[in-house]
């Protein structure tokens, strides 16, 4: 499966944006969908959510991963459920238009594993498209406020 890319541009300076996308609490809860944020360590967060795939709903519990980079401006997480079912990862990148501008940019994949995967692979890219914009559009909104 290829990633679900997405970006935009927010009014705020790149300093500001960091330090809220460098704390996952801020913004994992845009996640579609969430119902419950549990951070187990400072780097690993349970996230409780309804999955919508197309006409089909579940609740489930995604584990985020986030790994560290070289790239301060950059910040890379993998995802699953606890029977591995659902895995994926995601990536976001900050970069400095002006003084007072930053893009966003996110990189999220999605997948499944077992005969749901044969089912639902035709949907999964408009459910990654929903999450990148989601997440991203939630965002702006959060800190340009």
């Amino acid at each position: 499966m290829s990633s679900e890319y997405y970006s935009l541009i927010v009014t705020a300076p790149i300093d500001s944006v960091l330090n809220s996308i460098n704390e996952p609490a801020n913004w994992l809860p845009f996640l579609p969908g969430f119902k419950q944020l549990i951070p187990l360590t400072s780097d690993t967060y349970q996230v409780s959510m309804l999955l919508s795939l197309g006409s089909i709903e579940r609740e489930t519990i995604l584990t985020f991963y986030f790994t560290p980079s070289s790239n301060p401006n950059q910040l890379a997480f993998d995802y699953s459920s606890k029977n591995k079912s659902v895995t994926g990862s995601g990536k976001l990148i900050l970069s400095s238009e002006s003084i007072a501008e930053t893009q966003i940019e996110i990189f999220l994949d999605l997948r499944l594993k077992g005969k749901r995967n044969l089912l639902l692979a035709p949907m999964l890219a408009s459910v990654k498209r929903k999450w990148a914009q989601d997440l991203l559009t939630q965002m702006k909104q959060l800190l340009e406020n």
